[in-house]
């Protein structure tokens, strides 16, 4: 039942308005003059309907908007590490030599680079200083491909980010084909 005074609720059968005071005469039923509006109690000036609560909509799509937004962020920052095995520092290491008692990496820092190979000449399993061989140079990575430059001589290489390898195939390996795992 609705007071007809103020529009709020009223419990069904009520006598009085519990917001207003207004004072509703009980009428049988289907009787037209039972619902007509009296005088306000104490003089009180009639109230106006409560509005509905506002929905916090802004709020809402604000948390919405910043939460996809963290997310990808950390998306982004998940590739950029991960994808390539983060990026081209590091050390690849060639183990296609190792049975033959071999060892060769390459040490990559930035635009710098050094050849590290070892062989195990005794068969003793400990690598004496003349064992161990180092040359330093440059290398330069362009896509799928890097040049390699040491000692003057220049060597282009398969690079795959993906996959952090470096692949060496030059005549000047014998016909061999060296491929370097990114660690």
């Amino acid at each position: 039942m609705t007071c007809p005074n103020c529009g709020m609720e009223m419990p069904e059968g009520s006598v009085s308005c519990p917001t207003c005071g207004y004072q509703v005469a009980q009428q049988p039923q289907g009787d037209y003059y039972a619902q007509q509006p009296q005088a306000p109690v104490n003089n009180a000036a009639p109230m106006a309907p409560a509005e509905p609560a506002k929905k916090k909509t802004g709020l809402l799509i604000g948390i919405i908007v910043g939460g996809i937004a963290v997310v990808a962020a950390v998306v982004c920052l998940i590739l950029f590490v991960f994808n390539g095995k983060g990026g081209t520092d590091g050390k690849y290491v060639c183990s296609s030599l190792s049975a033959f008692g071999m060892d060769i990496y390459l040490d990559v820092d930035g635009e710098d680079v050094e050849m590290v190979m070892s062989y195990d000449v005794n068969g003793d399993g400990e690598l004496s200083d003349d064992e161990k061989e180092s040359n330093s140079g440059t290398i330069e990575f362009d896509g799928d491909t890097c040049t390699i430059t040491i000692e003057g001589e220049s060597m282009d290489c398969a690079y795959d980010k993906k996959e952090g390898t470096i692949t060496m195939s030059d005549e000047a390996m014998m016909g061999m084909e060296l491929v370097f795992e990114k660690e």
